[in-house]
């Protein structure tokens, strides 16, 4: 990233806490060679679709963030068991809510999360909101800390037990076998 003159800096004061009592301290900003903010990065870690860790973290970001800046990394380490089910719920938990600071109900936003990447440990979608008139895109990126274990049992090697149909997993690992309707 030198080489193009962009730097990353974390644990960065900036804005305001989720209190509004004090600085709030965003987990990372990428800057450009005039040390202007261009993205910023919030990280935390899940051990379930938990539903306040997820929204905190969320909308914290609105405080973090005066210029409206465009993209926003979110980034959750995970340990779980079940990555797929994970995946479900946190993708459809962000598609379904407002985050603070941010709509999603402008005429050219896309419903939901647009999965970009998805394997056994890592899943990266991607979602658009607007802030005022600005729309600032969002990569939600999940990272699964558990890794296989060398004893595999009646599951797959990814934890989840197989399925026959690939219906309704808009939000999970690619269909590995499409099913003809």
């Amino acid at each position: 990233m030198a080489e193009v003159r962009v730097g990353i800096n974390d644990q960065a004061r900036g804005g305001e806490s989720p209190s509004g009592k004090s600085p709030g301290e965003i987990d990372g900003s990428i800057r450009d060679s005039k040390n202007r903010r261009i993205a910023i990065f919030e990280a935390f870690r899940l051990f379930s679709t938990d539903v306040t860790v997820i929204t905190t973290h969320l909308d914290k970001i609105e405080g973090y963030d005066p210029e409206s800046l465009s993209p926003v990394f979110i980034a959750a380490y995970c340990d779980v068991i079940d990555f797929r089910s994970l995946i479900r719920g946190y993708a459809e938990l962000v598609a379904a809510r407002d985050h603070s600071g941010y709509t999603k109900n402008h005429p050219s936003n896309g419903v939901g999360v647009e999965v970009l990447h998805a394997s056994d440990n890592l899943w990266l979608g991607m979602e658009r909101r607007w802030r005022g008139p600005r729309e600032v895109v969002f990569y939600h990126i999940l990272l699964n800390m558990r890794f296989r274990s060398a004893t595999v049992t009646s599951q797959n090697a990814t934890g989840v037990t197989p399925v026959d149909s690939c219906e309704s997993q808009a939000y999970l690992l690619p269909c590995e076998h499409p099913v003809d309707h």
